[in-house]
């Protein structure tokens, strides 16, 4: 019996702090796309506040003027080096 107590009273505290969280968490956020304050609980695009800065991000990502990081020099090319480097060494 112990367990189901203390199990029933770490249910309550989850509530309590859950209850709590939800009140204090602030709707407003900053668009990923403009950078302008809006209400997320009212937007359908997050985390953009219209359809028009999700799809102008879109855009950017297609047309490749967003990018992820890279070295410069690919797999292939390092490898083509190594054997050139090596048939040097051996002439």
């Amino acid at each position: 019996m112990p367990v189901f107590t203390g199990f029933r009273q770490e249910c309550r505290k989850l509530d309590l702090f859950m209850s709590v969280m939800s009140k204090k968490s602030d709707p407003m956020m900053r668009c990923a796309g403009c950078g302008e304050i809006f209400d997320r609980t009212i937007s359908s695009a997050m985390p953009f506040c219209s359809e028009n800065c999700r799809s102008n991000d879109l855009d950017n990502w297609l047309t490749e003027s967003y990018g992820l990081p890279h070295e410069g020099e690919g797999v292939a090319d390092r490898v083509e080096l190594e054997d050139e480097d090596q048939n040097d060494q051996t002439a």
